[in-house]
């Protein structure tokens, strides 16, 4: 019987010598090393991929701001080619103003929504005890009540005839007006 203990350790031992070997050699494969000693041909080197950066969403103060400070000029002159009645420029100016209540109305509808959404995370993220995420939750929603102030503030400034969408505006008509005005007097 211990000549068969023996032979049973003998191939046992057999055997963990060749998946040792195998081991080995699956091993420096994967580290580069072929069985033949030398190393693989590497596939050509690729550049790297440049990722675009991510636009930011445009936040609904930036489409106001967009407005109020839009160069109406070109469209003006347009316009006063059209119809260079003056009654017909304020109209105009009228649209323009309420074009500007409009946006104004919502984008702060759209700050009050994400101020909704954000007082729903602050409450369920302090119940999970999630305190920086809160505090960052609160951050974002004072910077959501700034900017509905400066809109607020804003659309008080739609009644003052000195922004520039205004100003461009007529300015462009009033460049028409001229125009024709020295066309007729050069005739």
């Amino acid at each position: 019987m211990p000549t068969i203990y023996i032979i049973l350790i003998g191939i046992v031992a057999l055997i963990i010598i060749v998946l040792v070997i195998i081991l080995v050699r699956s091993f420096s494969g994967k580290e580069g090393i072929s069985d033949r000693g030398q190393p693989p041909e590497q596939p050509p080197e690729q550049p790297p991929i440049l990722e675009q950066p991510k636009k930011q969403p445009r936040q609904p103060i930036d489409r106001v701001k967009d407005l109020f400070n839009q160069d109406m000029e070109d469209q003006g002159y347009e316009d006063a080619q059209s119809n260079s009645d003056s009654g017909f420029r304020q109209q105009k100016v009228l649209e323009l103003k309420e074009q500007g209540r409009q946006e104004c109305i919502s984008a702060i509808s759209e700050y009050e929504d994400k101020i909704a959404d954000i007082d729903a995370n602050i409450v369920k993220y302090t119940n999970a005890l999630l305190m920086d995420t809160v505090e960052d939750f609160k951050a974002q929603k004072v910077k959501y009540q700034k900017n509905i102030e400066r809109i607020k503030q804003m659309q008080t400034e739609l009644n003052n005839e000195t922004l520039k969408v205004y100003n461009s505006y007529c300015k462009g008509f009033a460049k028409w007006q001229k125009a024709i005005a020295e066309g007729l007097i050069n005739n």
